[in-house]
């Protein structure tokens, strides 16, 4: 009796090291990933999720998502120290609209270089053709005004037409103008390498170097005193979570 428990203790833990061995091999091949992410680009920041599937040994099909903050290359904060200074009172002078971006794409993941043990890096090299639907919010701003000889600090959208930097007292709260959205449909063109890492082959870890051409049918305007964007190209750092089975 004892020698029978003892046999298949001995061939459960066999059998669990060779599954374990098995999900570790450098020579299965995972048909499916799924990843989330977060990355930093030249005109802002966000988040990402994509899935994958085999089409071939060295290629992979893939649907890319995005969700991410679009700002203008001269935005700049500033304080009016006449009427009051602070971190939290700062603004951007000429901005018009806060803008994000969805973002939905198919594309194509190939194999350039596989690991060849654990501590290796696989090379990937990907492209995606998808649609983008930006939307914006009026940028808000505080103005003061004088009623009865009081002071009343009043938050109003920025009118470049009417506001001048000396007329604005600090900026409003971020909440203001989500009831007031503007949309602007568009397509991108993405391109991108990953370089994975990390020991446990079921598990996918990757940096992502990226190249993104957003192109807008509107003209998509942030700041006041510059052209409105029809193309809009930025580059990407990010880092990708998942897994394979």
């Amino acid at each position: 009796m004892c020698f029978t428990i003892l046999s298949l203790q001995n061939t459960y833990s066999q059998n669990l090291f060779n599954s374990n061995e098995l999900e570790d091999s450098l020579n299965v091949v995972y048909n499916k990933e799924r990843a989330i992410g977060a990355f930093i680009h030249t005109r802002g920041f966000g988040f990402n999720y994509w899935s994958t599937s085999h089409l071939s040994v060295w290629l992979k099909q893939a649907l890319d998502i995005q969700f991410h903050t679009l700002y203008h290359p001269k935005e700049v904060y500033t304080t009016n120290q006449s009427v009051r200074g602070g971190f939290f009172n700062r603004y951007i002078y000429g901005k018009m609209v806060d803008a994000y971006a969805l973002k939905v794409g198919y594309g194509l993941q190939h194999i350039l270089a596989k690991k060849v043990d654990r501590k290796s890096v696989q090379i990937r090299w990907g492209y995606y053709l998808g649609a983008n639907l930006t939307f914006t919010k009026p940028y808000y701003i505080n103005v003061v005004t004088k009623i009865n000889n009081k002071t009343i600090e009043t938050p109003v959208k920025y009118n470049p037409d009417v506001h001048t930097i000396d007329s604005i007292s600090s900026g409003a709260s971020y909440f203001l103008g989500f009831n007031e959205l503007n949309f602007y449909p568009a397509g991108y063109i993405k391109t991108n390498l990953y370089f994975e890492f990390g020991k446990r082959l079921n598990v996918l870890r990757a940096l992502e170097l990226g190249a993104t051409l957003d192109i807008y049918p509107n003209a998509l305007p942030i700041m006041a005193h510059y052209p409105t964007e029809n193309f809009i190209f930025t580059l990407s750092l990010g880092f990708v979570f998942g897994k394979k089975w």
